[in-house]
C-alpha cells in the first residue's frame, strides 16, 4: 500500500469524502458547446461560455502535463495481461481486473470458501494492476464492461516510464475524446 500511496496516482486515494452529483454532471455534460479545438471543453452556464482545459485539469489532478506523442509506447512489450489475465480470451476489461483484484483482496483477508486464484502476485505487479485499475476506472471514468488500454498497460508496466509519463496530458486528451465521442453519438 505504501508504493501505490507514494506512485504517481497516490494522491488520489486520499480522498474519503469525494462525491458527485449525477444531476449536475449531467446538465454540464448537456450543455457542452462543441468546438472544433480538441484541446478544451467549453459549457454554456448561465448564459456565459466558460472552458474546461488541460491546464485547469493538471490544476486540480496535479498530474503533469506536457505536449507529447505517445506513439513510441505501442511498440513496447508488457507482460501484465499474459501473466495474470491469459485465461482472458478477447481484451480485458475494467471488470476483469476488478474481479481479480477482489478475489486478491478477500485470500488476504482469509476468506477461502469459493476464492481460488492460482497466480502468485509480486507487491511490484499488484501496485501496477491498482494503478491501472485506478487510471482506468477512476481518472478515465470508464465502466466496469469497457476495454483496459493496451497502451496504459505497457506505461504502467515499466516504472521508470510510468513515474515520467505526462499522464495529466493523457488523460485529458483521452476525456475529451470520449466524451465528444460520447455526446455525439449517443
Amino acid at each position: 500500500m505504501d508504493q501505490l500511496k507514494n506512485g504517481v496516482f497516490g494522491k488520489f486515494l486520499v480522498f474519503n469524502d469525494v462525491g458527485h452529483s449525477g444531476k449536475l454532471n449531467h446538465r454540464m455534460l448537456l450543455s457542452q458547446v462543441f468546438y472544433k479545438d480538441k484541446s478544451k471543453m467549453v459549457f454554456r452556464v448561465f448564459g456565459n461560455d466558460v472552458s474546461f482545459t488541460e491546464d485547469d485539469f493538471h490544476t486540480i489532478t496535479g498530474l503533469k502535463i506536457e505536449a507529447s506523442d505517445y506513439s513510441f509506447v505501442d511498440d513496447r512489450e508488457y507482460n501484465l495481461k499474459e501473466q495474470y489475465f491469459s485465461d482472458v480470451k478477447n481484451d480485458l476489461k475494467v471488470d476483469n481486473l476488478y474481479k481479480f483484484m477482489q478475489k486478491r483482496s478477500l485470500l488476504r483477508a482469509g476468506a477461502t470458501n469459493g476464492v481460488c486464484v492460482d497466480i502468485e502476485v509480486c507487491d511490484e505487479d499488484a501496485v501496477k494492476l491498482a494503478e491501472i485499475y485506478l487510471l482506468e476506472a477512476v481518472l478515465l471514468g470508464k465502466e466496469h464492461s469497457r476495454n483496459i488500454s493496451d497502451r496504459s498497460m505497457k506505461i504502467i508496466d515499466d516504472a521508470e516510464l510510468c513515474a515520467s509519463f505526462p499522464w495529466g496530458s493523457f488523460c485529458f486528451n483521452e476525456l475529451i475524446y470520449n466524451l465528444s465521442h460520447l455526446l455525439t453519438t449517443e
